[in-house]
């Protein structure tokens, strides 16, 4: 009789918090959880497509240092997204795809040399904290 042995899989420790910026107008120069500066960074994110692939990414993102909080245009991700499978647009579906962490540059580098299996490079992957939503209330005047 056969024994079915489970494979664990190990991630490593999470880090960053991140946010996708739904607004085409909106670019978040000001971190909306501190109301610090943002900077420019370029941080390998890790995409799943349709649960069967993993996508990395090296993107210009913005990112507060002192929240920890990763923030990209959704319309950035849809452009890429549509370029990279999509023959007609109307074939494209965002919610297909799930970004969930990042992976260090070396391991990135490493994945366009060679080919990484899915297990192995599931492995690679650091997971967001956690995955805020932030909300714009347009100025004026409100009740309390």
């Amino acid at each position: 009789m056969k024994s079915k042995t489970k494979k664990i899989i190990h991630l490593r420790k999470s880090r960053y918090y991140f946010s996708l910026n739904p607004y085409e107008n909106m670019a978040f120069t000001r971190c909306p959880k501190c109301d610090k500066k943002t900077k420019i960074r370029k941080i390998c994110l890790v995409a799943d497509f349709r649960r069967s692939k993993l996508l990395f990414m090296n993107l210009q993102c913005k990112y507060c240092q002192d929240c920890d909080l990763i923030i990209i245009k959704k319309s950035k991700l849809e452009h890429i997204f549509r370029n990279m499978f999509c023959d007609n647009e109307n074939d494209f579906n965002f919610n297909e795809f799930f970004i969930f962490g990042t992976i260090d540059r070396k391991d990135f580098l490493k994945s366009n040399i060679e080919n990484i299996p899915s297990h192995k490079a599931i492995e690679l992957v650091y997971p967001f904290k956690d995955i805020w939503k932030f909300e714009i209330r347009p100025a004026g005047w409100y009740k309390d």
